[in-house]
């Protein structure tokens, strides 16, 4: 299963919608990877992908298959978008 590309009125506020029920998966990846306060975010219908970098030296990524999700939305394909 994938991202869904659909776009009806219901979610024309939102580039990306998903719903996970148990996030305590999606928590510990996050920790995981959170040794700088910058992360980028790619999504994708295959996916959410999070990249933190340091320095240019040292790179940790953390990928989210979507059927861990139970409520896809993705508008645009191919997204990148980055958390300060």
């Amino acid at each position: 299963m994938s991202l869904s590309f659909q776009h009806d009125d219901e979610n024309q506020n939102y580039i990306l919608m998903a719903k996970i029920d148990n996030s305590k998966n999606v928590l510990h990846l996050m920790k995981a990877i959170s040794f700088k306060d910058f992360a980028t975010f790619y999504c994708s219908s295959n996916g959410l992908k999070v990249t933190v970098e340091d320095s240019k030296s040292v790179q940790a990524n953390a990928f989210i298959q979507a059927d861990m999700f139970q409520v896809k939305v993705l508008i645009i394909i191919g997204l990148y978008f980055c958390f300060y």
